[in-house]
């Protein structure tokens, strides 16, 4: 989901440095750089990302000294995640067990608050900690995680196990940033609650008659996705008309739908930053 974390983030650092200051007396942040730590690496020229692994060499590597990087980050609107993604997938995809699944979330939720509480140390003073999405409620998983029953899905025709699972994630990740909070009080740290937002999409879609399970490019079966036949493969259609969906190609959303996701989150997030003008 890269492009909603640009999206998202671009709002934030628009909006931030674009707000009216009214006296320098009254400005307690001015935020000019934007970085993200990710499960993944990809490159950026607004948006620095960073792979959890690999954070401190990174940050060394941008920042002349301690002082230097401590000025950096503390400009900065730093973002941890989402981290879940990448290590969940293959697990999902591989059939692995709801049990199998929750042993994975303790590991997988020390790693990101790690990874912000490492940036803080090298200091960010204000970081962003994404949650995971519902997702029972995309393609690739509704695919992957077929049910007979139709009292295995929600009003949303999402997969509930999946679905609680992500809820599961949830609520043991804010759990860490709520202990991370009282570890490091001078940071401010703001939980991103992607599992609502997504679900504002969903009402926002129903409401507008947008297509909420089949993938705008893909090919066959109930979802329009084939794992083996994605987006872009030879012989799969062009979608036509990405604006009537919610999901682009079954694993990531559409243009529209990241917008109206994005502007969920800012208007939840911004406040919390404790930035005033």
């Amino acid at each position: 989901m890269a492009k909603l974390f640009f999206l998202l983030l671009s709002f934030c650092f628009l909006f931030l440095c674009c707000a009216p200051s009214y006296a320098n007396s009254h400005q307690i942040c001015k935020l000019d750089l934007l970085y993200q730590s990710r499960d993944t690496i990809s490159g950026g020229n607004f948006i620095r990302q960073v792979p959890v692994h690999s954070k401190s060499g990174h940050l060394t590597s941008i920042c002349l000294d301690r002082k230097d990087c401590r000025g950096k980050l503390g400009r900065a609107l730093s973002m941890v995640g989402e981290v879940s993604g990448n290590y969940y997938n293959d697990a999902i995809l591989q059939g692995k067990t709801t049990e199998e699944l929750t042993s994975m979330v303790p590991d997988v939720v020390d790693a990101t608050i790690d990874a912000a509480r490492k940036l803080i140390n090298f200091g960010a003073t204000r970081v962003v900690i994404p949650g995971n999405f519902p997702i029972g409620c995309f393609p690739i998983y509704q695919t992957a995680s077929l049910r007979n029953s139709s009292t295995e899905y929600d009003e949303n025709q999402c997969v509930k196990q999946l679905n609680e699972f992500a809820k599961y994630h949830n609520q043991q990740l804010q759990q860490g940033i709520y202990k991370l909070n009282e570890e490091k009080p001078h940071a401010t740290l703001v939980y991103a609650d992607y599992y609502k937002a997504y679900q504002f999409l969903l009402r926002y879609a129903t409401f507008t008659g947008m297509e909420t399970e089949k993938a705008c490019c893909g090919i066959g079966g109930k979802y329009n996705f084939n794992m083996t036949r994605q987006c872009g493969s030879r012989g799969v259609p062009i979608c036509m008309e990405p604006q009537r969906y919610v999901s682009w190609d079954g694993v990531h959303l559409t243009q529209k739908s990241l917008k109206i996701m994005a502007r969920s989150l800012l208007f939840n997030i911004f406040p919390k930053l404790q930035c005033r003008f």
